[in-house]
């Protein structure tokens, strides 16, 4: 029985089906464990339906902009008090949490620091994190979690804390050279050594790890999600670039690969052909260099939601709340399109029915980052239940489109 609940008019008082199934699986057991469910299908209300269920929830989010999603979904959707509910984040910064009741939202990074450091920066704080009992952590995105920046600040919190449920769109992490080894030789499988790193959320290591778990291909299926189509598009580089491609070495040689002329040509081309046809889209750019250049050649029509480095000059125009306006204006359909770092890439909520298409300029970030981003394609207003319209109606509507 939760504590609080969602408000009246609130858009997850009438969950969808994989919605539904995934609470019932998560609330059978009082274990910990992960749910996998694709982009779009919606693990936002999956957080905070477990949240509004116990006294003290620890939430963590990758980055500053699911901070303030879930914390502002929190103050939306549901009744639970605004005094006991505490958003940290670099920019975002407030009192220790409440001893009797809270829940309490912030990033991997946020306590990730040295002893040291962390005392320094986030003082009484810090101090409250570590020492409360936590009833729940929840974590969002929990790919990355076995980060070693992260699994550290992880571990040391397990021992205060009852019960740990992950969640994230693809269970998948790169492969060290000893889970690789033991891949080549038969000892075991990529499943479960990818498993195996997930292994210190729960005690139960006799007991499955995913507690619920619905594939894309599912998803695509029953018509919940968006079907995406994929295409590789191949664009040879110029002679000059090639020749200077074949002279350097490191990161100069992947920036001539990001932004040649052929490739750069192709994009505006692409850009153009959707922007006919009255589409938005979004354009990923794990890099700065190539977020520049396409941002100069696109014009201000186009907005670019980034990270901010701590003291730089621009780091109120790429801050979280920065972002935030700029994905409004992107779900009102004032931009043409934005670009999006990786820093940016994981919380971003794109809901207007016109975002038709993405493109991927440079991704280096694994399996796991690149299901994020072709997830951001999975979500779509149109699928969304209707006023007064059930079960039934709904799967038929979302089967037919």
């Amino acid at each position: 029985m939760a504590l609080y609940g969602f408000n009246p008019d609130s858009k997850f008082v009438h969950p969808l089906p994989v919605q539904r199934d995934a609470l019932e699986a998560m609330d059978r057991t009082d274990r910990s464990g992960v749910v996998v469910l694709p982009c779009g299908s919606g693990k936002s209300f999956l957080i905070l339906s477990q949240a509004l269920k116990k006294m003290n929830t620890l939430i963590l989010c990758y980055e500053s902009q699911g901070v303030l999603q879930i914390r502002d979904m929190i103050l939306r959707e549901t009744t639970w008090p605004p005094a006991l509910l505490h958003a940290f984040t670099h920019e975002l910064r407030g009192e220790a949490p409440a001893e009797e009741a809270s829940i309490v939202v912030t990033t991997y990074g946020m306590f990730s620091a040295s002893l040291e450091r962390r005392a320094k920066e986030t003082g009484l704080v810090s101090s409250s994190i570590f020492k409360k009992k936590w009833d729940l952590m929840l974590l969002d995105e929990v790919h990355h979690a076995p980060a070693k920046t992260y699994e550290p600040f992880i571990r040391s919190l397990l021992p205060n804390v009852a019960r740990v449920l992950g969640f994230t769109g693809t269970l998948s992490r790169e492969l060290d050279s000893a889970h690789i080894e033991a891949i080549r030789t038969g000892r075991k499988t990529r499943e479960e050594c990818v498993e195996s790193m997930f292994r210190f959320l729960t005690p139960e290591s006799s007991l499955p790890l995913v507690l619920f778990e619905r594939t894309l291909s599912d998803m695509e299926q029953d018509g919940a999600v968006a079907k995406v189509t994929v295409a590789r598009v191949e664009t040879p580089m110029t002679p000059s670039f090639a020749a200077a491609y074949a002279m350097c070495g490191g990161i100069t040689q992947k920036y001539i690969a990001m932004v040649h002329p052929n490739k750069l040509k192709v994009l505006h081309a692409i850009v153009h052909l959707h922007a006919a046809r009255g589409d938005i889209g979004v354009i990923f750019c794990d890099h700065l260099f190539p977020v520049r250049i396409v941002s100069e050649m696109l014009g201000p029509s186009w907005g670019v939601l980034s990270g901010s480095t701590t003291g730089s000059d621009d780091a109120a125009r790429h801050s979280a709340k920065a972002n935030r306006l700029i994905i409004e204006k992107f779900n009102r359909k004032e931009l043409a399109g934005v670009i999006v770092t990786s820093v940016a890439e994981s919380a971003v909520n794109f809901d207007h029915e016109a975002f038709q298409w993405a493109a991927l300029v440079d991704g280096h970030g694994g399996d796991a980052a690149s299901a994020q981003k072709i997830g951001r394609l999975s979500r779509t207003p149109l699928l969304a239940r209707k006023k007064g319209e059930n079960d039934t109606a709904l799967a038929a509507r979302q089967r037919a489109m």
